[in-house]
């Protein structure tokens, strides 16, 4: 990987790499999960951890030795909310958005010490090997492009004469790569947020606004970008976000308060289970409060499947449309299982073992699905059904197949009709 500078430069009396973490309030427990993952999944990292706080106010200095216990290369530093709201001069603050957030800003003043750095959210899971990140060197910066323009978020109110924003899309900056190799640092930041914090965004943005303030600034002091793969940067959606180094959740739905994602994505319990178990002894020990261990109790039994089979389950936790379909699947016709774990979202194939029965679905639209049946045997059961399934949903069938396409709000239509076949051999 070739980038338009000169790396020879830079000087060499940095330290290499650091991670930077925000802990929002006394939210520890996601900060925690990802520190723990990172080391399970890195196991060579020695590199600094940077962990800005709200201060004592927000954050138990307890935690601080614990955490510094399980990992000692953690720097702390702290942001108070009077510290913040004076930075940004008192203006254009979002009362309901934790101060602690906009420390993101001064992530950027720690390029005089370190070469590169990693900003991460903390509703995260680190999957794979972080170093790779390394690797990014020179590019300046690097995040997950998404398909919305800043001229669209922010509803065209932005200055054309600094950058074209219709032609610069928003960057998901949970995941924001950074090096010394651009100019960026806080005051530039600072200076962007009185500029344009007060414009107004669509009211489906998730983003904070200090996010967006870093948007902006990146393509307005940089000339560099990578646009992150999913290899680095993946949502629990990605078709292949098993081989991600970092798997991000969006919006509302987070490891800890999704059956969902908390089933499909058992190595997240693994790290807060670890976690858990540090502070009730630490709370045996009368250092912390029983208050303090966290406590998420999410049904293991969503799906009503095997736990070792997450990774075929995962699949239909990952898109709406397949949530649907497995959640019929359990309510009318037990005997369908999955054979499929390509994640391809638009098919699915299953087997019907008492039946010894191939099915395919494709979701044919929005709203329907296609199935296809394919018997490779010469049984008069099957040709039984097939015929009771071509009469009942209107499909086209020969001597080894029928295929019809059904409506959503019809599924449980078709799974009991198989069951009820199969409750009569």
């Amino acid at each position: 990987m070739s980038y338009d500078i000169d790396l020879n430069t830079v000087s060499l009396d940095k330290k290499e790499f650091a991670l930077f973490l925000i802990c929002r309030g006394d939210f520890i427990f996601p900060l925690a999960t990802t520190i723990l993952s990172l080391l399970d999944s890195t196991p060579s990292f020695n590199d600094d951890i940077i962990i800005a706080t709200g201060g004592d106010k927000y954050f138990n200095p307890h935690y601080k030795n614990i955490l510094k216990e399980i990992y000692p290369n953690i720097v702390f530093t702290e942001y108070t909310d009077e510290f913040i709201s004076n930075s940004l001069q008192k203006t254009n603050l979002v009362t309901n958005r934790i101060l602690t957030l906009y420390s993101r800003y001064f992530a950027f003043d720690f390029l005089d010490v370190y070469r590169q750095i990693l900003i991460l959210d903390t509703d995260i899971l680190v999957n794979n090997d972080i170093s790779q990140f390394k690797e990014l060197y020179g590019c300046g910066f690097a995040a997950r492009k998404t398909t919305i323009t800043l001229d669209n978020r922010f509803m065209s109110q932005l200055r054309h004469d600094i950058l074209d924003f219709k032609k610069l899309y928003v960057l998901n900056t949970g995941v924001l790569y950074i090096d010394d190799t651009i100019p960026i640092r806080s005051q530039q930041l600072l200076a962007n947020h009185q500029l344009y914090s007060s414009l107004k965004t669509k009211e489906k943005t998730k983003a904070g606004m200090e996010e967006n303030i870093i948007c902006i600034s990146l393509y307005e002091y940089s000339t560099h970008f990578t646009d992150l793969s999913y290899l680095y940067h993946s949502y629990p959606t990605t078709a292949d976000c098993d081989s991600a180094i970092i798997i991000h959740t969006k919006e509302l739905a987070k490891f800890w308060n999704s059956a969902i994602l908390n089933f499909a994505f058992p190595k997240w319990n693994i790290y807060f289970n670890q976690w858990k178990n540090i502070i009730s002894k630490e709370a045996n020990k009368g250092k912390l409060s029983i208050s303090d261990i966290p406590k998420i109790n999410l049904s293991n039994e969503y799906f009503n499947f095997p736990l070792e089979s997450w990774k075929i389950i995962s699949i239909f936790s990952r898109e709406q449309r397949w949530q649907k379909f497995w959640k019929n699947v359990n309510l009318y016709c037990s005997y369908i299982y999955p054979i499929d774990i390509s994640n391809r979202l638009k098919q699915r194939s299953f087997f019907i073992k008492e039946l010894n029965l191939g099915l395919t679905v494709t979701i044919s639209s929005p709203k329907s699905f296609t199935f296809i049946f394919k018997n490779d045997l010469d049984d008069y059961d099957l040709k039984r059904l097939f015929m009771s399934l071509q009469k009942s949903f209107k499909g086209v069938a020969n001597a080894d197949t029928v295929q019809f396409t059904i409506q959503d709000e019809k599924l449980e239509n078709i799974f009991r009709e198989i069951n009820r076949f199969i409750s009569t051999l």
